[in-house]
């Protein structure tokens, strides 16, 4: 059973392609182990969009360019040298609160 997985846009095709061939919707879910609410779903959005998969709302916000290995290493490369964030902050003229400089300053022991 696929419940509560994340079905590829790949997938969800070669789900619908025997239903566009004259498959019985029981004989597709039964099969391939999918629900016929989801089936009927991924044509309904394929019907709207041309793709099986939703397009992103725009409320969503862009999709995330840094990945979150990137972030933690940012923030290790920032918690063990704090001296590139104090360099980062002054070369590119960043506000900081006061907080958080001192924050810095005292872990680059410049305090």
């Amino acid at each position: 059973s696929m419940v509560n997985r994340r079905i590829s846009k790949d997938l969800k095709l070669c789900v619908l392609r025997p239903w566009e061939v004259g498959w019985a919707v029981g004989d597709i879910c039964w099969a391939l182990c999918v629900s016929p609410s989801s089936l009927y779903r991924w044509r309904a959005v394929m019907a709207e969009w041309g793709i099986p998969v939703k397009p992103r709302s725009p409320l969503e916000g862009r999709e995330r360019l840094v990945s979150l290995a990137m972030l933690t290493a940012t923030k290790d490369i920032f918690s063990n040298e704090p001296t590139v964030m104090l360099h980062l902050v002054l070369f590119h003229n960043l506000p900081i609160s006061l907080s958080a400089l001192q924050a810095t300053l005292n872990r680059a022991g410049l305090t």
